[in-house]
């Protein structure tokens, strides 16, 4: 790699409090990218961090902000 993309189909790994949300898996593109969905598990307001991880590396940490939820 070599510092280039990580290879299409790199699996990405998610770290998250299951009480407050989930992460649908994710696998990279032929560019590297990915894209996942959030998908909050409680109605109460609060901010969930969330670390993606492909290859032992990890993402900065991601900050979601939950507000206004409808149960």
């Amino acid at each position: 790699m070599n510092g280039g993309p990580p290879p299409a189909g790199t699996p990405v790994f998610f770290t998250i409090d299951p009480a407050l949300g989930t992460v649908t898996p994710a696998s990279t593109d032929a560019s590297g990218f990915y894209m996942a969905t959030f998908t909050v598990t409680t109605a109460t307001p609060g901010t969930v961090m969330s670390t993606a991880a492909a290859l032992g590396i990890d993402s900065n940490t991601v900050i979601i902000d939950i507000e206004n939820c409808i149960g």
